[in-house]
């Protein structure tokens, strides 16, 4: 990760890493030690009397991150530079990116076993995203190539998956309606505030693309918008429309968002 502040923040904060950020692999055999990890929700009492729990966890990367298992982003004469952040709703699928870690009496799975986003099994930078797997860095991968982006963070909205005790594969989304229970909405701010706002001041996107209705919804609730920052709501990589359309659609968003940021 290109900036200090936000490796600090991903690797000393919210995921203590044993040595701050890892070097930048598809998969970690031993896993990376994981010595503790954010439980800011669990000590400020949200989930007591609750059957709800944080479960699977995830971290930002970078341009750079994917530069350093795919090479050198191949750039043209001109490329784009400017800082745009790619987000996400949570952590919702266990894609065996990490194992349960114990931490002060909580217990998570942080990405131990995978630098979370990284495009696995990409070797070289795509060109043609129907013949992707469904995964996400892929097709983040593409979309770097495909408009030349430089600079682009992707992260989470909230770090942390939601999920019911006992059911460590039953992931709860984050309520889409603009009336979500306490819980949720507890979370939710608490996390902007730890986190999310911390990786906007330090990045600064011109643009932030939100992949799906969700992680739309949650950039409505917290007020980024009103940054003057461009926000785009984009199709998510694994949405149940056609893959075909869905890129076609999302291609012509993001060309008509750059054209707006005045960087086309």
């Amino acid at each position: 990760m290109r900036s200090d502040k936000l490796s600090m923040l991903n690797f000393s904060r919210l995921l203590h890493y044993s040595g701050g950020q890892p070097q930048v692999k598809n998969q970690y055999d031993p896993p990376i030690t994981c010595t503790g990890f954010c439980i800011s929700c669990e000590e400020k009492g949200f989930f007591a009397n609750s059957d709800k729990m944080l479960n699977l966890m995830s971290h930002g990367a970078d341009t750079w991150d994917f530069e350093q298992i795919l090479g050198d982003l191949p750039l043209p004469e001109q490329y784009i530079e400017v800082p745009i952040m790619f987000l996400l709703e949570s952590p919702g699928a266990d894609y065996k990116n990490g194992e349960p870690v114990p931490y002060k009496g909580v217990t998570k799975s942080p990405p131990v076993k995978r630098y979370y986003w990284s495009p696995n099994p990409m070797t070289e930078w795509p060109n043609n995203p129907c013949e992707l797997p469904q995964l996400y860095g892929p097709y983040f991968a593409y979309l770097m190539n495909k408009f030349h982006l430089k600079d682009v963070y992707i992260t989470n909205a909230i770090k942390c998956g939601l999920s019911l005790k006992n059911k460590r594969d039953k992931f709860i989304s984050y309520k889409t309606q603009r009336n979500p229970g306490l819980l949720d909405t507890r979370i939710r701010e608490n996390c902007f505030r730890e986190y999310l706002f911390r990786e906007v001041e330090e990045f600064k996107p011109k643009i932030i693309f939100a992949f799906g209705g969700k992680a739309d919804n949650v950039l409505y609730f917290s007020r980024l918008r009103d940054q003057r920052i461009i926000t785009k709501k984009l199709y998510h990589p694994v949405a149940r429309k056609p893959l075909k359309e869905r890129v076609n659609k999302n291609n012509e968003r993001i060309k008509s968002a750059l054209k707006e940021a005045k960087l086309l």
